[in-house]
């Protein structure tokens, strides 16, 4: 179900130069030259594709538990899984360069980080883990990996590298797949869900205009505020992917908030804060989880007077899986608009470089 009209009356009189804005062709164009939204409405097609997995054979041992070896958007695609597969595959996300001691012959080590993590894959053939790589053609790691008849997958090459976390997911779970860790109906109903993606991603097109379009109406709840992206223990990975594209596409500070229970205690923070502040409130609600829908009015009820009322962002889908790709499109959109309205470029930036070259400066 799509929801055309989420803001009330006087916010939209409120916004309405804003909404201008993002319903200008030009403005999208002088403020995106480098034609990022198109890149992300390209990035369902990759669901459609099969992951080719290289060195495909293995000894079919039983596997214990999972290591998912990255960075930021490694990490992200791993807890993205994690959250679909939950505990009956144990997944640990590691982003150090050491092996962890626990990793033995049981334990399928994936690594999926852009860093050289050759020290780590030596340290895993030494202990006869089993192991995966996922590596772009022109790293040293997969020439390695080639010649020592490891399984293998070239990873592709996205710009912003953000883009790059769907496939990531659905490289991650063929692989699973691959070593038996889970069944093949997963990655089947990943690949299924690229043409009903795409027919959302389509509403949410910057020539759809503001009134009929979900992610335009969400940007205008968001700009000029400091989201806080709260979740029930189902989205709390999407609510962290939200933050990282904000973040990254938006420049834009913003925050995640758990209402599992480990997570409730911080809602204290609240009790001594006037509801005059900076703060946009956004909840995840699902369909497939109930919870999500009570603990969001729960809440509201608690810290009424304290914390803004919350916005709700509403996950469609029949699926888990759908529920996430709807969520993870959503946001990435979403973030876009608001980068136009705070006046930035979405292109990535290198803050990594930056901060090295000013370490050497010092």
């Amino acid at each position: 179900m799509l929801i055309c009209s989420i803001l009330p009356i006087e916010n939209r009189r409120n916004r309405l130069s804003e909404g201008e804005v993002l319903d200008d062709r030009n403005v999208l164009k002088q403020r995106d030259p480098h034609r990022v939204f198109e890149s992300v409405c390209h990035t369902t097609e990759l669901l459609a594709e099969a992951i080719e997995v290289g060195a495909p054979e293995h000894d079919g041992r039983s596997i214990h538990t999972v290591v998912i070896v990255g960075r930021n958007h490694e990490l992200l695609a791993a807890d993205l899984l994690y959250a679909v597969i939950g505990a009956a595959t144990p997944i640990v996300r590691h982003s150090s360069s050491e092996l962890p001691s626990y990793a033995d012959q049981n334990t399928l080590v994936i690594i999926a980080g852009r860093d050289d993590y050759r020290t780590l894959y030596q340290a895993a053939r030494m202990r006869q883990c089993q192991i995966a790589v996922l590596a772009p053609l022109s790293s040293a790691l997969l020439e390695t990996v080639k010649a020592d008849g490891v399984v293998y997958v070239v990873r592709q090459n996205q710009s912003p590298r953000r883009l790059e976390i769907t496939w990531l997911l659905m490289a991650l779970a063929t692989l699973l797949v691959h070593f038996g860790c889970t069944d093949n109906k997963l990655v089947q109903d990943m690949r299924e869900s690229s043409n009903w993606l795409k027919e959302h991603i389509d509403r949410w097109h910057w020539s759809v205009p503001v009134h009929e379009n979900y992610a335009k109406q969400l940007s205008l709840l968001a700009v000029g505020k400091t989201p806080i992206f709260c979740s029930t223990s189902p989205t709390d990975a999407l609510a962290r992917l939200w933050k990282s594209a904000w973040n990254e596409t938006a420049k834009n500070t913003a925050f995640n908030s758990s209402y599992s229970a480990d997570g409730q205690w911080e809602l204290a923070g609240w009790l001594s804060h006037p509801i005059e502040k900076p703060f946009g409130i956004f909840d995840f609600i699902s369909d497939l989880d109930e919870e999500s829908m009570t603990t969001s009015q729960a809440v509201n009820r608690v810290l009424s007077g304290k914390r803004p009322t919350s916005n709700l962002i509403h996950l469609e889908g029949s699926l888990h899986i759908r529920q996430l790709l709807f969520g993870i499109m959503l946001g990435e959109i979403t973030a876009f608009y608001v980068a136009i309205l705070n006046n930035v470029r979405p292109d990535e930036v290198d803050i990594h470089t930056k901060l090295q070259n000013a370490k050497e400066i010092n």
